[in-house]
């Protein structure tokens, strides 16, 4: 739909003024349809984390006290690995909250300007506000933290198994190995927690948008119910 004018709200948001609704943007599309998909790997994921604690748990009570150098890397190893994973997991849980919080804003979008086009006034299209830029971004770089945190988790199992793996007791040459596995972990948990954090801050910004834009729709159907134009309009640009 080809837009001739645009008012500013006192939403926190500009609308496009036509004749027909527009439906979903591409990135609302692309949220109804990876919102599942995300919420089940995050499942998955966390899943494994499970069966790999159980099996953690099951092989450490085998090796302590006692058992070869293999098995004490392995439980190590599992050790070092597993935080990374489950903080992972709870990161495609969010992104999954986060796309459905999406398509919901989608099919408000859609649905609204369907209701306005039926009910024979101009149809009101929201644009993108700011907060909702913001939410995608806050999730994009929560996720991406959440990723690069289980890549040096990956690392620092690597380094541990490698220590371990030299003999019972460990090699005293091989102690670097810890070290450096050490310090990566040092630096992976708060990059967990602070994915984490942005993700849960871009839920509470789409939820604010969301509120917005229910505000927006019900007073746009008023004021064609009621033939008001006083409701929704503070300036035309």
């Amino acid at each position: 739909m080809s837009t001739a004018i645009t008012f500013e709200t006192r939403y926190g948001f500009k609308v496009d003024v036509g004749s027909e609704a527009t439906g979903q943007t591409p990135l609302q599309r692309m949220a109804t349809i990876m919102w599942l998909p995300m919420l089940a790997m995050g499942l998955m994921v966390l899943a494994g984390a499970l069966v790999a604690g159980i099996v953690q748990a099951n092989l450490a009570s085998e090796v302590f006290p006692g058992g070869s150098a293999t098995d004490r890397a392995t439980v190590e190893t599992m050790k070092a690995l597993q935080p990374g994973i489950i903080f992972a997991g709870v990161a495609f849980l969010l992104a999954g909250i986060s796309f459905l919080l999406a398509s919901v804003l989608g099919a408000m979008r859609g649905s609204g300007g369907a209701l306005q086009q039926k009910l024979g006034g101009e149809v009101y299209t929201p644009r993108m506000p700011a907060s909702a830029w913001a939410f995608v971004a806050l999730m994009m770089a929560g996720l991406m933290l959440a990723l690069i945190s289980l890549g040096f988790h990956i690392y620092a199992a690597v380094q541990v198994y490698d220590y371990y793996s030299t003999g019972v007791p460990p090699a005293a040459e091989a102690l670097h190995l810890l070290g450096r596995a050490e310090t990566v972990l040092s630096y992976a948990s708060p990059l967990s927690m602070v994915g984490i954090g942005l993700l849960l801050s871009g839920i509470v910004l789409a939820l604010y948008t969301i509120g917005n834009v229910l505000r927006f729709q019900f007073d746009r159907v008023q004021e064609i119910i009621l033939g008001r134009t006083d409701i929704v309009l503070s300036k035309r640009s």
